[in-house]
């Protein structure tokens, strides 16, 4: 029996949301967004969390309290790779890590319970969420051969002329065991323009080891609306009000 556990990325303030909350408290549609997000996760099968704060990291805890969470600070913001890394003593050893972001209220259980099922179902070392969408700009490629076999993700400023045209984008959501990734986590490196530690640099240096990771489009973008606006929120609760219709 796989022992599942969420990790939560929760740290951020949210400065575009014109508000002191903690950007994963605001509200959509009287729920707060990272209330959202474990629900479906626990809808989809993960009943234990690893949730990681930083900004008003004590309301965010006590907002929690009710979940089966463990907490992991990030003090400083340098990257998602970076904020996985501060749950390595809160996760278990031998545990498969469901990583996900806490500003994704439109995900839906079922779309979670088919990644984690196609995780355990093809052999996979990582399996990365990814969805096809419109208008890719700003969001990170997923680059595959000429065969159709995922090479890389590339983040959206790194991309070729032709690569900017891929309309498979990662979601930032990854399964993996958790060993695993603290081992690969190690390896990565803040040699970017933004200095951070980038959590999707795993998957590169997994490829580069012969490890078996793989992308799978699952469910529709609506699902992955990251919210970092006000207007983004509105939109958010727009795509909840029509899954009621």
């Amino acid at each position: 029996m796989m022992k599942l556990v969420s990790v939560v990325l929760a740290a951020g303030q949210g400065k575009r949301m014109k508000s002191d909350k903690a950007k994963v408290l605001h509200e959509v549609c009287g729920k707060s967004m990272v209330m959202h997000v474990l629900e479906q996760v626990e809808l989809a099968g993960v009943s234990s969390h690893c949730v990681i704060v930083g900004h008003q990291r004590e309301a965010v805890q006590e907002h929690l309290s009710g979940k089966n969470c463990k907490f992991a600070i990030q003090e400083e913001q340098l990257g998602t790779g970076h904020a996985v890394q501060m749950c390595e003593d809160s996760v278990p050893t031998d545990s498969v890590m469901l990583i996900l972001c806490g500003d994704t209220p439109c995900l839906r259980s079922s779309t979670l319970q088919s990644f984690i099922n196609s995780y355990k179902e093809g052999g996979f070392e990582i399996l990365v969420l990814s969805t096809k969408i419109e208008n890719p700009t700003g969001y990170g490629r997923i680059i595959r051969s000429e065969a159709g076999d995922f090479q890389e993700i590339r983040e959206h400023r790194d991309c070729n002329e032709e690569q900017q045209k891929v309309d498979e984008i990662n979601t930032g959501i990854y399964v993996l065991k958790s060993d695993l990734a603290f081992e690969l986590l190690k390896e990565v490196r803040s040699d970017n323009d933004q200095a951070e530690y980038y959590l999707t640099d795993i998957a590169k240096i997994a490829m580069q080891k012969g490890m078996k990771v793989e992308a799978v489009s699952l469910g529709t973008p609506q699902e992955f609306l990251g919210v970092n606006t006000v207007e983004q929120l509105d939109e958010a609760r727009s795509v909840l009000e029509s899954y009621q219709a």
